[in-house]
């Protein structure tokens, strides 16, 4: 059960409480089982706080420092989380999230779930984990893997590609800390070209510009050798060299200007193919 003194000091606010928790940094937090419903414990520092079958329904929690509480069995049904730092808290099956209302301002990084049911909570509102300028980009990609893999567990997997997706851009933050300028580069082409195969209408795009960007570059070059390619006859040869199946018609030679540009379109395009299927087979088997 919830202790006394602690539950009196509680009551007196969050500067009373925060004030008394720095003179007494050793006293452990003990508040199982209280009943404050409609409570607010706004900017409370609640961290490593025994809150096991804490009912808290439609109280507050805003930006209260909750990182390493118990929050086993605990009711917050509508609870408000935003900004709340629930970093290394303990939850399990029994922890009651329904209704809670979160942002991109909870702190979500290594939360252990055990079981809890995230399906209660509207992630609408949630974009991104840990990316609020204060974790390092390694922090946050793992706080988004963990929050992904939780959300693909229990089937929302629409909201667990948009924390894989987030990951991926947070290792690439990483990447460019350590000056790893080759990698970096490498994984903004893939995000370019697909989003790491969680944007596949990207690719269309990308396909559209290389080819219209080949495109206008037969129609200049035939136009100034004479060779006379409409626009629609050098979008379609484009398209064709793209797949490495270009065809020539009789007026172009093998030692033409059209022959090289057609040679390295073939080369991006089979860079482009390669890349498009082994980021969605990452994606999607894991290889």
């Amino acid at each position: 059960m919830a202790d006394e003194q602690t539950l009196e000091v509680l009551k007196q606010g969050s500067e009373k409480w925060n004030q008394w928790r720095k003179e007494n940094p050793e006293r452990e937090i003990d508040l199982t089982v209280a009943q404050l419903p409609e409570m607010s414990l706004a900017f409370y520092d609640l961290s490593k706080a025994n809150l096991s079958g804490l009912n808290l329904m439609n109280g507050s929690l805003y930006k209260a420092n909750l990182k390493g509480a118990l929050l086993q069995e605990g009711y917050f049904n509508k609870t408000e989380l935003r900004g709340v730092d629930l970093r290394y808290a303990i939850m399990n099956d029994e922890t009651d999230l329904s209704g809670v209302r979160i942002d991109n301002t909870t702190k979500l990084g290594d939360v252990r779930g055990g079981g809890v049911d995230v399906t209660v909570v509207d992630w609408e509102s949630v974009t991104k984990v840990g990316e609020d300028g204060t974790f390092p980009p390694e922090l946050a990609m793992r706080a988004n893997r963990q929050l992904a893999n939780l959300l693909n567990l229990q089937g929302l997997n629409e909201y667990a590609d948009r924390f894989s997706y987030r990951a991926q851009v947070c290792r690439r933050q990483y990447l460019w800390k350590k000056r790893k300028i080759g990698a970096t580069s490498w994984s903004v082409f893939l995000d370019i070209l697909a989003g790491y195969g969680f944007r596949p209408q990207r690719i269309f795009l990308v396909y559209l510009a290389i080819n219209a960007l080949f495109g206008a570059l037969y129609y200049l070059i035939s136009s100034d050798g004479g060779g006379g390619l409409t626009p629609l006859s050098a979008f379609v040869f484009s398209i064709t060299s793209f797949h490495g199946r270009g065809f020539f018609p009789s007026s172009i030679s093998i030692n033409d200007p059209i022959t090289d540009v057609a040679a390295l379109q073939a080369f991006c395009g089979l860079i482009i193919e390669a890349s498009f299927v082994a980021t969605f087979t990452d994606r999607y088997f894991g290889k």
